[in-house]
Parts: C-alpha cells; sequence; structure tokens
C-alpha cells in the first residue's frame, strides 16, 4: 500500500466519493499489485465497477494489421502557449499539472475530436525495466516509458473531475517514450525539478512549460475510444497516439525509477516503477489512423502493404524501427561498448573460455545485428536507420 500524508491527500483530487464521508478519498485504496491491483479495482470501490465489466476499457495492444485508414482524420492542434505548473509524485505516478491561476487555457482540438479540449495534466508511466514500462504496446512490444497528455472537454464541463465519466468528456495523448543517448528537451523540461519529488505527496515549485514541444513533430497518429486507466476506468476517453516516439536518457531514466511511493526513504519504502496497467481485450474495437498505405477499398493493410510500412518509414510506428525487445540502435551500441571494454579488460578471462570468446567475437562483429539473435535485417531488406532525433 501506498505512503499517504496529508500533503498527498491534498495532491489526490480526481475520484472522491462524498458518500462515504467528508475527507475519505478512494486514492489511497488502490495500488498497481496485489489484492488493491487492477484486478481487484471493479471490487474496492462499487462506482469503479466498470474497471471490471466495461467492454471499450484501456490500455490495448494496438495490432499495425489491423488499423483501418480515415481519410477524414485531420492533424490534431494543440496551443503553443506556455503554462505555468507543478511537477507531483502522487505516490502512483508522476504527473505534471497545469495550474488553474494560468492565464489562458491551453486549448486541444482537431483530428477525431468535435469539442475544443482543455489540458488539465501529464502523467508518467514506467518500469522497473527497459522492456516494459508503456501502458499501450505495439504488435505486443512495450516501450520503457510513456507519457499521457490529458484534457477534458472545456466546451461541455467545467473541469477533469466533472468530465472524467462524463460522454466525450475525456482526450488523452499518448506518447510512447524509447532509450536514447540524450532526453527529448521539451521532456527535459518536463522533468527538470525530478529531484524535488522523490517521495509520494511531494510537489515541485511552479514552473513554466511548452507542452505542445511534447508532441513528437508528426501529423500522423492513431485513435481508438476507450478508458481511463486509472479508477474508475470511466469509458469516456478518446485516444490518439503519435506515430513517433520522444526519447530518454538512460540517466534520465535510472532518476525516475528512484522515485517512492511512501513519504519517506523508510527502507521498504516501494518504488513508482511498474505503474502500469495490464494491456485489456480489444473487443473488436476500431483502431483509426491516418497513415495512408495505399489501401484496398476495405481499408485493412495487405500483407506486403504490412511489410512495406514496418521497414520502409523512420516515422511509423513499429516494433523494428523502435525495437524489438528493446535494443534499438542506441541500445544496441550502448552494449556493444560495454562489450569492448569487457574484450580489453578481461583477456585473460576470454582466452579460457571458448563460449565467451565466440560470444564477443560474434557480437562485435555483427554491426547490423541491432534486434534480437533470432532478427536478421538482412532478411527483410532493413538497413541502418537514424534514431529519429
Amino acid at each position: 500500500m501506498i505512503g499517504i500524508n496529508e500533503d498527498s491527500i491534498k495532491h489526490l483530487w480526481y475520484f472522491e466519493d462524498a458518500s462515504v464521508g467528508l475527507g475519505w478519498n478512494w486514492e489511497m485504496w488502490w495500488t498497481y499489485d496485489g489484492i488493491s491491483g487492477p484486478e481487484f479495482w471493479g471490487v474496492i470501490n462499487p462506482a469503479w465497477a466498470m474497471c471490471s465489466e466495461g467492454r471499450r476499457q484501456s490500455p490495448i495492444n494496438l495490432d499495425p494489421r489491423t488499423l483501418l485508414h480515415d481519410p477524414n482524420l485531420t492533424p490534431i492542434t494543440l496551443d503553443k502557449t506556455e503554462v505555468k505548473g507543478q511537477l507531483v509524485n502522487t505516490g502512483h505516478s508522476l504527473e505534471w499539472r497545469v495550474l488553474t491561476s494560468s492565464a489562458l487555457p491551453l486549448n486541444l482540438s482537431g483530428g477525431p475530436l468535435s469539442y475544443t479540449y482543455s489540458i488539465s495534466h501529464l502523467r508518467m508511466h514506467f518500469g522497473e525495466r527497459d522492456l516494459q514500462g508503456s501502458e499501450h504496446t505495439i504488435a505486443n512490444y512495450a516501450f520503457p516509458a510513456e507519457l499521457q497528455i490529458y484534457g477534458y472537454n472545456a466546451q461541455l464541463y467545467r473541469n477533469f473531475s466533472q468530465a472524467a465519466s462524463q460522454v466525450y468528456g475525456v482526450v488523452a495523448i499518448a506518447v510512447l517514450v524509447q532509450l536514447g543517448d540524450r532526453t527529448t528537451p521539451a521532456l527535459a523540461k518536463m522533468l527538470e525539478a525530478l529531484p524535488s519529488v522523490k517521495f509520494g505527496g511531494s510537489s515541485s515549485a511552479a514552473y513554466d512549460l511548452i507542452i505542445s514541444e511534447l508532441l513528437p513533430s508528426t501529423e500522423h497518429y492513431l485513435t481508438y475510444d476507450g478508458s481511463l486507466t486509472v479508477p474508475g476506468c470511466y469509458e469516456t476517453v478518446t485516444w490518439i497516439l503519435p506515430n513517433k516516439p520522444l526519447y530518454i536518457a538512460f540517466s534520465q531514466m535510472r532518476n525516475l525509477r528512484r522515485l517512492k511511493q511512501g513519504s519517506s526513504d523508510f527502507r521498504r519504502n516501494a518504488p513508482v516503477a511498474n505503474n502500469f496497467r495490464p494491456l485489456q481485450s480489444a473487443h473488436h474495437r476500431t483502431i483509426r489512423t491516418n497513415i495512408d498505405f495505399g489501401y484496398s477499398q476495405v481499408g485493412v493493410l495487405s500483407g506486403n502493404e504490412f511489410d512495406r510500412w514496418m521497414f520502409e518509414s523512420n516515422d511509423v510506428i513499429n516494433p523494428l524501427d523502435w525495437p524489438i525487445l528493446n535494443l534499438t540502435e542506441k541500445t544496441y551500441r550502448f552494449y556493444q561498448n560495454k562489450l569492448r571494454f569487457l574484450w580489453h579488460s578481461l583477456p585473460l578471462l576470454a582466452s579460457k573460455s571458448n563460449a565467451f570468446w565466440l560470444l564477443l567475437r560474434t557480437t562485435l562483429s555483427c554491426s547490423s545485428c541491432h534486434h534480437s539473435p533470432t532478427f536478421k535485417p538482412q532478411d527483410s531488406g532493413l538497413t541502418e536507420y537514424s534514431s529519429g532525433q
């Protein structure tokens, strides 16, 4: 169970149930594991029944072979205004919250949206290991982290709390985050106050951020109708996934993984990491995209078109460009350099083990084998590609 103090209760403001008494907050009764984990969210609080009974739940796996091209999907538009906000460790996740005192609302419109939405907060999901962390997956491959940008329908509702359970209430932009040599500048700006929010319930001083700079430089995206990924799992969310990742440096990822759920440095204080909900069934939902692959009239990728999408475009979300088993170009170079150091540092060990010698020799000579040992770039026609930064 997460540690809760007066400050953390003050910050947990999304889903309160007034019927159980003044000051009660259900936020303190759910976690990401154990008997208060995702499998039990729907029974902890009757108001969260949708978590176990819903048919349009999130997150889901996005299968590239089932994408439906929708020519009516226009680019999304997000105001480039600088807003003031705070970085907050809620004990469940890391959030950046737009202060209500900001002069102007930050508006999001276009794309699959029929209304104008106002950005309220950003949330980071991340794992303790590189092979997990994102809530959404692409072709069953997870990423180390996922940044979610939330907005509420400002034309119909007063705030996020009211909109969360209402029809057309919420939009969420889910940007997948990949490991790289350096952190994307806008993401680095968002995380600059990270040292001040190590413990649950802590928040940073207010500072400015241009949230639009957190959107990758592409007009292409995937979209589907789903739910919040935290209790009460209301099925009121239009999800948008840009077709490029953000990047986070290894050192910054380590800093994220040092965040704690509780309010002190107690020995058993659990980490915030692994704060992702398990995948939910898509239940045959349609996943639309504005990426035109030269579809047939039916609108679903044929085998040849799928192969071309997987291997030709650096801009398209696919687990080969952003890589199988998390071994990107950059990640591969990182581990290759480690092995080179081992090669020079441990000659005696290498000389005494034929198997070890063969492993090093194979790894250091295979400069094109970026992905898993079972993936052969030469078989697919995939060549060296840029990192996208």
